[in-house]
């Protein structure tokens, strides 16, 4: 599902690329090129 024809369709992304890393959109912890987990934001305790 493309979410350029209809923005519900962001639901279903399953991954996120982003200058060469590529991210697991459900926690954005990066799985490639190296897995690393992400910091929590400013606003997570």
């Amino acid at each position: 599902k493309n979410p350029l024809d209809n923005i519900r369709n962001s639901d279903s992304i399953d991954k996120v690329m982003l200058n060469g890393r590529l991210y697991d959109a459900q926690t954005m912890n990066q799985i490639f090129p190296d897995i690393v987990a992400r910091d929590k934001f400013y606003f997570e305790h």
